[in-house]
């Protein structure tokens, strides 16, 4: 089987772990080798650094700071985990990964966006070869992030203003890279969503799909 890396991108509440849960065990129905993933994360070092950047007590981290530990972790990230998972032929699912820099720390933070895309690639020289941009609205995310057991992280926490803004990156992403960011309407039921993500990665792995 050919490795297929697959990333997952959304605001806050958008249901990318709900996803990438769902998918995880419909490749496992399927007989396929994957990983789940996340970033920042899927290393010490990346656990640290997420940690670090997510804590909502720790407010004094400038952009360009920010933006280099992202780097960094994805680096160690991929070299560790990824891409050895790629070149056993697995399939990579990973919550977040360069889409997420560009709308976060370059449209988010007021960034140039080009000049993080372009700094994302000259680091980590690797692209998904699917990405799934689950959309809310801004005001709908945070409703179903009010609801979670666990506390608001330092970028849950920042003004609609700033959520807004990462949604437009996101969108210029989508417009930019069609044949790439499919994007799916993560207001409708959990399963249209689900089922639209299994189209798409059943038509990339050559497996039956009865719509």
């Amino acid at each position: 089987m050919k490795p297929l890396f697959v990333t997952f991108e959304g605001g806050e509440g958008s249901g990318k772990s709900t996803l990438i849960k769902h998918i995880s065990s419909w490749l496992t129905e399927h007989g396929l080798p994957h990983l789940v993933t996340r970033e920042p994360g899927g290393t010490p070092f990346g656990e640290k650094v997420r940690d670090t950047v997510l804590d909502a007590g720790c407010d004094k981290i400038s952009a360009k700071t920010e933006l280099l530990l992202f780097l960094a972790a994805r680096l160690e990230h991929v070299e560790k985990v990824i891409a050895p998972h790629l070149e056993q032929g697995c399939v990579v699912l990973c919550d977040r990964f360069i889409d997420s820099t560009v709308a976060y720390q370059g449209y988010g933070r007021g960034e140039d966006p080009a000049r993080v895309w372009a700094l994302s690639l000259e680091v980590v020289p690797l692209l998904p070869h699917i990405t799934f941009y689950l959309d809310v609205p801004i005001e709908v995310g945070f409703k179903r992030v009010a609801h979670r057991h666990q506390g608001i992280d330092r970028l849950e926490r920042e003004a609609f203003s700033f959520h807004e803004r990462v949604r437009e990156g996101f969108f210029h992403l989508a417009r930019s890279c069609p044949s790439r960011i499919s994007v799916l309407d993560a207001t409708r039921a959990k399963d249209s969503v689900q089922a639209d993500a299994e189209k798409i990665l059943a038509k990339k792995l050559g497996l039956p799909y009865a719509s």
